[in-house]
Formats: structure tokens, sequence, C-alpha cells
């Protein structure tokens, strides 16, 4: 958030787009976007993600449509563990 501003869902978003971002640090927002399962990540989501999965990605060559494809499910029915995140 200190270096895109905004909530956690909008420095997320921020630093998914970014072209100064890793590979790994468009995967960590991927991941953090899932966690806290909040419909306004979808969009952005869904333009990542090509449908295409595989499991065994390397996290630090290509963007995960594994981990796409999960975060894009939690952002639409929401997950077990979204409440923890609700004050950040």
């Amino acid at each position: 958030m200190d270096r895109f501003g905004g909530d956690c869902v909008e420095a997320s978003i921020l630093k998914l787009n970014s072209n100064k971002s890793t590979i790994r640090e468009k995967n960590d927002a991927i991941w953090v976007l899932g966690q806290l399962a909040d419909p306004r990540a979808l969009p952005t989501l869904e333009m990542y993600y090509t449908g295409v999965s595989n499991e065994k990605e390397p996290l630090d060559e290509v963007v995960s449509q594994y981990e796409l494809k999960k975060a894009i499910k939690w952002c639409e029915k929401g997950n077990l563990t979204n409440f923890m995140y609700k004050k950040l």
C-alpha cells in the first residue's frame, strides 16, 4: 500500500498492472486479491486470465493462470478466509 497507495485491493491491482513489478510480484498480488475476495478485483483478474491453467507453473516466469483461476472464483463466490482481511 505504501508503494501504490489506496487500500489493499487498489494497491494490489496497481501492483499487478505495473510494468515495474516482477512476475513474482504480480503473482503475489494475484494471491492477495484472491485472499481478499473483493469483487472490485474481478475486471483486472479476468483481463489476465487466458483459461489455460497448469498447476506447476514457475511463479517467477509466468503470470499464474492457476492462481488467477482461484482468485477469480474467490472474488465471485467468496472464500473461507477473507473475513480475516476485512480490516486491512
